[in-house]
């Protein structure tokens, strides 16, 4: 009997808890893959920037410019939250805050080059953290990871965007 018709076998809620199981399992394992140090590594390369303030970066890196408002959505926290976060960037020299010429009452959030260098060095630190990991897989192996957590990412028919814009209302 192969690994397929095993799966097939086993019912769909207990998949469900196999995945939430494993993905809490993936991220110790991400944990422990992390060289000795490298943590202390990163938040001195990184500027001391936490995990949140770094999903800020990515963020603002994938879109250039955000309010507040979407930021906060896009994120999944409260304005007040996303306001702290981008409050202690901007101490860091990371963003900035523009007001619109157009519209003053529109303040965007910008990333400055000094965030560009943070988060690409966080970028090529996640790779190498990620090569470890997948190591251990084919390249078959690894493309059929990479397609099926692709095909959950993007969900049945709810993009990540569209969940986020949602928010927004």
């Amino acid at each position: 009997m192969n690994d397929s018709a095993v799966a097939v076998s086993v019912p769909r809620e207990e998949l469900v808890e196999r995945l939430l199981d494993l993905q809490a399992r993936m991220r110790q394992r991400f944990d422990a893959v992390l060289p000795r140090g490298l943590c202390a590594t990163m938040s001195t390369e990184l500027s001391g920037v936490t995990i949140h303030q770094l999903e800020v970066l990515r963020t603002l890196a994938g879109r250039g410019r955000v309010t507040m408002h979407e930021l906060a959505a896009l994120l999944g926290v409260g304005p007040s939250s996303a306001t702290q976060l981008v409050d202690r960037l901007i101490s860091r020299g990371l963003v900035e805050r523009h007001t619109d010429p157009a519209d003053r009452r529109l303040v965007w959030i910008v990333a400055t080059r000094q965030a560009e260098a943070v988060t690409s060095r966080f970028s090529e630190l996640k790779r190498e953290i990620v090569r470890t990991l997948a190591s251990g897989l084919s390249d078959e192996e690894l493309t059929t990871f990479t397609d099926l957590l692709a095909k959950l990412a993007s969900g049945p028919g709810v993009s990540l965007e569209r969940l986020a814009e949602a928010r927004l209302r």
